[in-house]
């Protein structure tokens, strides 16, 4: 099943739908990469 994750970014809410293996990044930095394993 995808995982979604809610956040809010310029004070508008944003879903992201991610599934096994996605990689995001939140905000700039590479330490801000987020990895989806076992969604």
């Amino acid at each position: 099943l995808p995982t979604q994750i809610k956040f809010f970014r310029n004070g508008e809410q944003v879903v992201l739908t991610l599934k096994n293996g996605d990689s995001v990044r939140i905000g700039r930095s590479p330490e801000c990469e987020v990895q989806v394993v076992g969604a």
